[in-house]
């Protein structure tokens, strides 16, 4: 029979020590299912903070174009107004001219400026102060397609009519210009009279297709 000549104090110590370390790099044993569970659950917290944000974003965005399809309401109809007030006072340059014009036998061409009853070219004053704010919001790039590009085309048009008055006053003064009265009739009650219309029925027609937004 064999003997171990360690002391039996030492023999406990070192199977203390053996015990402690397997205890220490004891691991339990992985379910596959709590990890799958777990892994899913960050997923989804993931993908509903994801959700939530965009939902946030899209609420905005929807709440900046009502507001600015508002504001471009609001400021064609305040052109609108300008318009109506122009054309009414072409109406009465173009009866005051034809009326004053009865009692000019020579119909001597002349300066429009200088014809009787002549109060200059309808100019209304057009905004699209909102129109720039939707630009540099971005705002109009959150709209629907076809409705940004109506908002632009009507702008457009706008712009093209500012330009024909701008284009129209030059060649009125240049001292060149002399025209019969029929001549300076036409060019209000005819051409700016029809630019102005064309105009109105651009606004006319976004505000009735808008007609809903408040």
């Amino acid at each position: 029979m064999s003997h171990d000549p360690t002391p039996a104090f030492e023999r406990r110590g070192e199977h203390d020590s053996r015990s402690a370390a397997r205890r220490w790099f004891h691991r339990e044993s992985i379910s596959l299912a709590e990890i799958a569970v777990q892994t899913f659950s960050v997923v989804l917290g993931v993908l509903l903070a994801l959700a939530i944000g965009e939902w946030s974003r899209d609420r905005e965005e929807h709440k900046q174009v009502e507001a600015a399809l508002h504001a471009l309401r609001a400021e064609m109809e305040a052109s609108r107004a300008e318009i109506a007030h122009g054309l009414k006072q072409i109406a009465e340059a173009d009866a005051e001219m034809a009326e004053k014009a009865k009692t000019d036998a020579t119909h001597t061409p002349r300066l429009c400026s200088e014809t009787p009853g002549w109060h200059g070219i309808a100019y209304p004053l057009l905004l699209d102060s909102a129109y720039q704010t939707a630009i540099a919001t971005q705002t109009l790039a959150h709209m629907d397609f076809g409705q940004a590009q109506h908002v632009a085309r009507v702008y457009a048009k706008q712009r093209d009519f500012q330009k024909y008055v701008d284009h129209l006053i030059e060649f009125l003064l240049q001292p060149s210009r002399l025209m019969p009265v029929d001549s300076c009739r036409y060019v209000l009650s005819g051409e700016e009279k029809n630019n102005l219309e064309r105009l109105d029925a651009a606004y006319a027609e976004f505000l009735e297709q808008n007609k809903t937004v408040r």
